[in-house]
């Protein structure tokens, strides 16, 4: 199973549509790290924030995948490489100036809670 954490502009969409402030994304955040137990990061000491924003008391545990596991399944390979395909579309789009029509306009392909905790994986 996998542990997917909705981007910022998910949450800010239900706060607009529901008129609910309490459903903006930096608010939301909160919730996500009461229940993440990260399992491949040491938890910072006591009475310390942890600046990559992860949590380590809840009940989910988080870990990383090893990517090979996807060497042997060749719907998961063939996902990958679709994935890759696309995110190398996009960003040559983006180099060039051309906005692409499937992606924002300008792509981060790493975490969306890094607004929140610069330093998150």
């Amino acid at each position: 199973m996998i542990t997917v954490v909705p981007h910022d502009s998910d949450w800010e969409h239900i706060a607009d549509l529901t008129g609910d402030e309490s459903w903006r994304a930096k608010n939301m955040w909160q919730y996500f790290q009461r229940v993440e137990r990260c399992l491949y990061q040491e938890a910072p000491a006591p009475g310390n924030d942890d600046p990559s924003g992860h949590g380590y008391q809840g009940w989910l545990g988080t870990s990383k995948v090893d990517p090979g596991i996807a060497l042997g399944d060749l719907d998961v390979a063939g996902t990958m490489i679709d994935l890759f395909r696309t995110c190398s579309t996009c960003l040559e789009r983006i180099g060039s100036g051309t906005s692409p029509s499937f992606a924002p306009a300008s792509l981060d392909v790493r975490s969306p809670l890094r607004r929140f905790a610069p330093r998150r994986d």
